[in-house]
């Protein structure tokens, strides 16, 4: 386990019904599993690093979990 700090900021309003927790938890969960090397980013022709297709609904799954963790019972379509 590497050390890391993460500074979050948005300009998207709490409590508004924009998604904005589900947002936070795709972009941790992605975060945290790039960092861990467990999936792998691709550069594509813009030279943006991206994930491959395949490794999308593991960034899915993880981020369902924090929503959870915020939410209790979320419907899951916010991080889908």
């Amino acid at each position: 386990i590497r050390p890391a700090t993460i500074t979050v900021s948005s300009d998207l309003p709490l409590s508004s019904g924009l998604g904005s927790s589900a947002s936070f938890c795709v972009a941790l969960a992605a975060a945290f599993l790039a960092l861990s090397g467990s999936m792998g980013l691709h550069c594509n022709s813009q030279s943006w690093l991206k994930f491959g297709e395949s490794n999308l609904e593991l960034v899915n799954k993880w981020a369902f979990e924090g929503e959870k963790i915020i939410h209790g019972k979320p419907s899951g379509i916010d991080n889908t």
